[in-house]
């Protein structure tokens, strides 16, 4: 079986780029090209060099393992051992799961390799390893944004309960939407999902004795049936209550896991009116304004 050095180099340098890159997006952690790139090359050039020095299969694993954390270190910039140690866990599974990938398509294509000696040498086109860490790098990309962004919606979620002046009251789930800017007067206006606001009222809202508010959107301007009640929000730190919340009553369902958008207005109460206005402890409110 022939090797040769500059294929080698090539397809170890990205695909070692790849693996870095998204252990360290993995982890939220900033991607410097010139540490990445350096550490790239540490890597194809140690992967074409180690073959020669005949290592038992044992010291050869162990010597890969320690050098892929020693890359981890390199291509880095954490600001935390908790962050290094991640981004280096990371590199380590994304590794073994692209050789899986590999193998699976070396037995699939019936292409030789051999795996001895803690490195494969196979005789797969460039290309096709090249094109295989390409989309291995793009579905793990995208299976991680879709699980950080609901990670970040699932931060938004709270535990609500509103509840009218005749004591009638319902819990839900409330979404913070810091794009809701919608007002009455000086007070927030919340959105309600209409099977919620069903259930609020134990039967269809008295639209007719509900005020009236415009609202422009991007489909143009519409007017929504709104009313007072208080809302609880609940969090970690306790529970929030605010009186004379509004809630418009929405003519479409809401979005899956909330019936409830929450005005960001609610979470930037400042002195005097969060004594006033909140049974607790500011904790949460200020905590949700720093995100």
């Amino acid at each position: 079986m022939k090797v040769y050095i500059e294929y080698a180099l090539a397809e170890n340098f990205l695909l070692d780029g790849a693996l870095l890159y998204l252990a360290q997006k993995t982890v939220r952690l900033p991607v410097g090209k010139a540490r990445l790139f350096f550490a790239a090359a540490c890597g194809a050039a140690f992967a074409v060099v180690f073959p020669f020095f005949k290592l038992a299969a044992g010291w050869a694993f162990a010597v890969r393992y320690l050098f892929g954390a020693l890359l981890c270190l390199v291509a880095v910039r954490a600001r935390s051992v908790k962050e290094y140690a991640l981004a280096i866990l990371f590199f380590y599974l994304y590794t073994f799961a692209f050789g899986g990938l590999l193998l699976g398509m070396y037995a699939f294509f019936d292409i030789d390799y051999d795996g001895a000696g803690g490195y494969f040498i196979a005789q797969a086109p460039l290309g096709a390893v090249l094109c295989g860490g390409l989309v291995f790098l793009l579905l793990v990309r995208r299976l991680f944004s879709a699980l950080y962004r609901r990670y970040r919606r699932t931060k938004l979620l709270y535990r609500c309960r509103i509840a009218l002046a005749d004591g009638r009251e319902i819990a839900g789930m409330g979404l913070l939407d810091t794009g809701n800017s919608l007002m009455r007067g000086d007070r927030p206006v919340c959105l309600l999902d209409p099977v919620l606001a069903l259930e609020l009222f134990g039967a269809p809202p008295p639209r007719e004795d509900m005020e009236s508010l415009r609202v422009h959107t991007a489909t143009g301007d519409g007017e929504l049936k709104i009313f007072p009640a208080r809302i609880e929000i609940y969090s970690a730190a306790g529970k929030n209550i605010i009186e004379n919340v509004y809630f418009a009553l929405t003519p479409a369902r809401l979005g899956r896991g909330y019936q409830i958008v929450l005005h960001p207005q609610l979470f930037k109460e400042v002195g005097r009116r969060v004594e006033r206005t909140f049974a607790k402890d500011t904790g949460p409110v200020e905590k949700t304004r720093r995100r």
